[in-house]
C-alpha cells in the first residue's frame, strides 16, 4: 500500500490512563515529533497529522481515548500511525495506544520511535500491533521508511529502523545524523495548542518564580551529547554525536514565541547545552539582548562552567538556575562512570556561581552504582550535603536500558529483568547491591535529602529575609507534589516562627501533625531517626522539633 496520510501521536500522560496511575502530569510539547512532522511537511508531499493526545484529553475535553481515536482515525483516514515514546512508566500505554489503533484501523502501519525502541528494540517489536521501530533520532528514520514503501523497496536498506519478519529481527542502527538539523528554522508552533502547554504542571523555576509571573516555551538548540557516562543512555541514543542549530535560527524561534505567545520564559530540552563553549558563548550574548529567562532542562556540564566568563555570560543572559550534573564527590566513581568531571573542578564551579551573583543552585547526585558499598553511598551523601548549593537532588543509581551499566547489571545477574520502574530515580530499583538493600538505600538517600535540604536547608540557615523567602519557596514547591510532606510543613512553621508569627507557625504545625496521622508514608520511622516528635513543644529539650532546624543551621 501507499503511505499518503501520516498522523503522529503523543500519547496521553499516564495521569490521565484509566488505571489510575500517576504521572508527571508534565504537559511540555513534544519538540522530537514536531522536528519530524516539520521534516516530512517540507520534504514529501505527503498529508500530516500532528495529535498530542494529552492534550486533546486534559484540556479539550475529549477525556475518553477509545472515543478519541474513533473519531480521529475516522476522520483522517490513516495510512500510516507513529508513536512518540519515551519514559518507560508509560509502556503499557504505548503498547495498548498500539492496540486500540490496530483494532480501529487494521491496515494503519503503526511505527514507534524514541528512546525506547532504540534501547529495547526487541521488547518493543515483540507486541504484533507494532510494526516498524525508528531508533534514534526520528527524521531520516521515518522519512526513509516511507521512501522505500512507497517505492516497494524492501525496508531492511533503511538505516535507524528496526522490524520483524517472519520472527526474525531486522535492526539497523543510525550511524548518519540528519544534517539539516543547524539550519532547521523555528517548529511549526501554529499546528499545536501553545496556550494549554506548562499548564497544570510543575516546573522547577518555581523554586525561584510565582507561577503566574512566568509565561514558558520549550526549545531545542542542540542536540546529542559527546560524552559516554557509564550511567546514561544517550550514548546509545546519540552515537556520542553533537549538533547545534544555528544561533541565529535559535534566537529567532524564541523571539517569535515572545511575539506571538507572549514568553519570558525558554526551557531548552537539550541533553547538554554548555558543550561547546563557543557557540554557547554566542548564544548568551544573544539571548541578554531579549531580556527572558532561561534554563537548560537538562541539566548543565559542570566541567563547561569552569570559566569565569560562562558564569558571568550566563548570569547577564538571564539565567533563572543553575542545576548542575555532579552525579558523585567521589573522584573515584566519577572515574568509574566515565563522567568527564572531577571534584576539584566542581568546587571551583559551584565557588565561580557563588562569587559572580546570587543565582539559585541544585545539583544532582546519585548513589548506588553497582560497585559502591554503603560506606561509598553514605560518603557521598555527606559530602554532597556539604556543598554550598541550594537544593541537592538524591537519587538512586537506574540502570537504564541502553546505557553500559545496564549491560553489565543484566550480564552480572545484579538484575533479573527490564523493570519499567527504571528511569523513576527517587526509587531504588530491585538490584543486588554490595552490601545493602534496595530499601537500605533508599532510606540512606531520603535521609540525607531530609537533613540537607529540609533541616539543614542552606537558605534557613542564612537567615536573611531573602533568604528565609527562598526556603518558603522551597517548602511550598515540595508541597505542590506532595502535601503532606511533614518536614515540608516543619520548614515552613520555623519560617513563621523566625518572623515571630506564631499563630502561623501553629497552622503549619498542624498540617505537619495531619500528614503524620494520615499520610501513607511512613514520617513517623525518619522523625525518629532524627530524634524528633511532634508531640513534645517544639523548643523542648531533646524531643522537640524547632531545635533540630535551628541547631541545622552550625551545618549548612
Amino acid at each position: 500500500m501507499k503511505i499518503e496520510r501520516v498522523l503522529l501521536l503523543n500519547p496521553p500522560d499516564p495521569s490521565l490512563w484509566a488505571d489510575g496511575r500517576s504521572g508527571y502530569s508534565y504537559f511540555e510539547p513534544p519538540l522530537g515529533l514536531m522536528y519530524v512532522f516539520d521534516y516530512l511537511r517540507k520534504n514529501t508531499s505527503l498529508t500530516v497529522k500532528l495529535v498530542d493526545l494529552s492534550i486533546e484529553m486534559r484540556f479539550e475535553g475529549k477525556s475518553s481515548l477509545p472515543a478519541l481515536l474513533d473519531d480521529l482515525l475516522a476522520d483522517f483516514r490513516p495510512d500510516m500511525v507513529a508513536i512518540a515514546t519515551l519514559y518507560y512508566n508509560s509502556l503499557h500505554i504505548f503498547h495498548a495506544l498500539a492496540g486500540m489503533i490496530k483494532q480501529r484501523a487494521p491496515q494503519a502501519v503503526v511505527v514507534m520511535g524514541g528512546h525506547y525502541p532504540t534501547h529495547m528494540t526487541r521488547e518493543c517489536l515483540a507486541d504484533v500491533n507494532v510494526d516498524y521501530a525508528v531508533l534514534s533520532e526520528g527524521e531520516l528514520g521515518l522519512g526513509g521508511l516511507i521512501e522505500a514503501l512507497n517505492a516497494g523497496r524492501d525496508p531492511a536498506q533503511v538505516e535507524g529502523l528496526a522490524f520483524t519478519r517472519d520472527g526474525v529481527l531486522t535492526r539497523n542502527a543510525r550511524r548518519n545524523f540528519w544534517k539539516g538539523f543547524a539550519e532547521a528554522g523555528r517548529l511549526s508552533w501554529e499546528q499545536v495548542r501553545f496556550d494549554h502547554y506548562f499548564k497544570d504542571s510543575r516546573n522547577v523555576l518555581h523554586r525561584v518564580r510565582e507561577a503566574g509571573e512566568l509565561r514558558i516555551a520549550a526549545i531545542t538548540a542542540s542536540r546529542g551529547c559527546p560524552y559516554h557516562c557509564a550511567f546514561c543512555s544517550s550514548q546509545n541514543m546519540w552515537r556520542g554525536h553533537w549538533r547545534r542549530r544555528r544561533v541565529a535560527l535559535v534566537i529567532d524561534e524564541i523571539r517569535f514565541l515572545m511575539d506571538r505567545h507572549g514568553v519570558n520564559t525558554i526551557v531548552f530540552n537539550d541533553e547538554n547545552i554548555s558543550v561547546n563553549r563557543a557557540w554557547f558563548l554566542e548564544l548568551l550574548g544573544e539571548l541578554a539582548k531579549l531580556g527572558v529567562t532561561w534554563i537548560s532542562g537538562g541539566g548543565l556540564s559542570v566541567r563547561s562552567l569552569d570559566d569565569p566568563r560562562v558564569v558571568d555570560e550566563m548570569y547577564r543572559s538571564g539565567v533563572g538556575l543553575f542545576n548542575l550534573a555532579f552525579e558523585s564527590t567521589s573522584d573515584r566513581t566519577l572515574r568509574r562512570i566515565g563522567k568527564a568531571l572531577t571534584t576539584e573542578e566542581s568546587a571551583r564551579v559551584i565557588e565561580l556561581v557563588r562569587q559572580r551573583g546570587d543565582g539559585y543552585v541544585t545539583g544532582f547526585f546519585i548513589s548506588g552504582f553497582p560497585f559502591e558499598t554503603m560506606a561509598d553511598v553514605r560518603d557521598n551523601l555527606d559530602r554532597a550535603g556539604a556543598l554550598d548549593i541550594d537544593w541537592k537532588c538524591y537519587y538512586c543509581f537506574q540502570p537504564f536500558p541502553g546505557a553500559p551499566l545496564y549491560e553489565q547489571c543484566l550480564q552480572e545477574g545484579l538484575i533479573e529483568a527490564f523493570d519499567a520502574n527504571y528511569g523513576e530515580n527517587f526509587h531504588a530499583p530491585q538490584l543486588k547491591h554490595i552490601d545493602y538493600t534496595p530499601q537500605e538505600l533508599f532510606d540512606e538517600n531520603y535521609r540525607a535529602n531530609l537533613r540537607f535540604n529540609f533541616l539543614a536547608n542552606r537558605n534557613l540557615a542564612l537567615g536573611s529575609p531573602a533568604a528565609l523567602e527562598q526556603a518558603r519557596r522551597d517548602f511550598t514547591y515540595v508541597l505542590d507534589m506532595a502535601p503532606t510532606h511533614v518536614f515540608a510543613w516543619l520548614g515552613l512553621a520555623t519560617i513563621a516562627q523566625r518572623q515571630r508569627r506564631p499563630d502561623l507557625a501553629g497552622q503549619y504545625l498542624a498540617k505537619a501533625r495531619h500528614g503524620l496521622a494520615n499520610d501513607s508514608f511512613d514520617w513517623a520511622n525518619y522523625l525518629q531517626g532524627f530524634g524528633m516528635s511532634l508531640d513534645a513543644p517544639a523548643d523542648g529539650p531533646g524531643g522537640g522539633w524547632a531545635d533540630h532546624f535551628v541547631a541545622a543551621q552550625g551545618h549548612a
